[in-house]
């Protein structure tokens, strides 16, 4: 069977307007267990998976405690604020879009899969994924290329067809690393090597933008 093309699309910030809540919880973990949350350190985490996340503040910020003990605090703070979260502005629009220009749609993420599957039945947008990628999927997550390599041949994707979009740095490097082309939302600062290398296709202003670029064939 000829692999099809694919659009692999980021959780947490791309499809789901939740970097507010992240933050709020990043905040709220770091200031509680006495440390102090900077604006610089909580990009540097953005696509990291919750137990990366956990160990990297608790070495940062001198947290003691059981590293199974803080993930959960951390789990729990962030299940708080998901309740809120919304989807990106149109990402219903363009997730038909893709759907009518034929891409098969996953979702790929340093999150949990149950997390991410409950948010997309809530919002009523599941049936246009055939499947999530998540952290308990693989061994290594972004920035390895792990999660979209396991995309790719779990959903039988072709890389040269297909896309990926992400809003961080870590996640573009690894939609990059896997082979794929890749889009940005927003104004993260990127690797030299991998804003330079052809598979990086430039930035969106919001995830609708991708609506018009599908389209128009001009991927």
């Amino acid at each position: 069977m000829t692999p099809s093309p694919g659009l692999l699309l980021d959780f947490d910030g791309t499809l789901a307007d939740s970097i507010s809540g992240l933050r709020q919880a990043y905040q709220s973990f770091v200031t509680d267990h006495g440390g102090t949350p900077s604006d610089a350190e909580f990009e540097t985490l953005n696509g990291s998976s919750l137990r990366e996340i956990v160990a990297r503040l608790a070495l940062a910020h001198t947290i003691t405690g059981p590293q199974t003990d803080l993930l959960t605090d951390y789990r729990t703070r962030i299940q708080s604020a998901s309740g809120f979260y919304q989807p990106a502005y149109g990402a219903e629009a363009l997730l038909q879009a893709a759907q009518d220009t034929g891409y098969r749609i996953v979702i790929v993420t340093s999150g949990w899969r149950q997390h991410v599957r409950a948010w997309l039945k809530q919002n009523g947008l599941l049936h246009y994924f055939e499947g999530i990628i998540g952290a308990e999927d693989v061994t290594a997550t972004k920035p390895a290329p792990q999660p979209y390599l396991r995309a790719l041949s779990a959903f039988k994707f072709s890389p040269e067809t297909s896309l990926a979009v992400e809003d961080s740095r870590n996640g573009v490097t690894a939609a990059v690393s896997a082979g794929l082309r890749t889009y940005i939302i927003g104004q993260s600062s990127l690797d030299r090597q991998i804003e330079k290398s052809p598979l990086f296709k430039g930035r969106l202003n919001r995830l609708y933008d991708l609506r018009e670029i599908l389209l128009n064939g001009h991927t």
